[in-house]
């Protein structure tokens, strides 16, 4: 599991924040790896990515072989 760096502050952020923030620490409390645009990271990086980002972010979801989601990947979709 990636260390929480805490760079950013609730207080800062919408609700949605705070929203997302609590649903990928459900997701690591079952186990499952978090990745931005591919590369490892934290419910809060991935949370202010997502609030602030206009264009949006689409979820890849990483399965086993026996098909058991282990991770998400949260990669960036270019706005139109």
């Amino acid at each position: 599991m990636i260390k929480d760096r805490r760079p950013y502050q609730a207080k800062h952020y919408s609700p949605d924040w705070q929203a997302v923030v609590d649903e990928l620490r459900g997701y690591e409390q079952e186990g499952c790896l978090l990745y931005l645009s591919g590369r490892p990271s934290h419910p809060g990086e991935i949370a202010a990515a997502c609030v602030r980002e206009e264009s949006g972010y689409m979820r890849d979801f990483l399965t086993d072989k026996e098909q058991q989601i282990r991770g998400i990947n949260f990669v960036h979709i270019r706005g139109t």
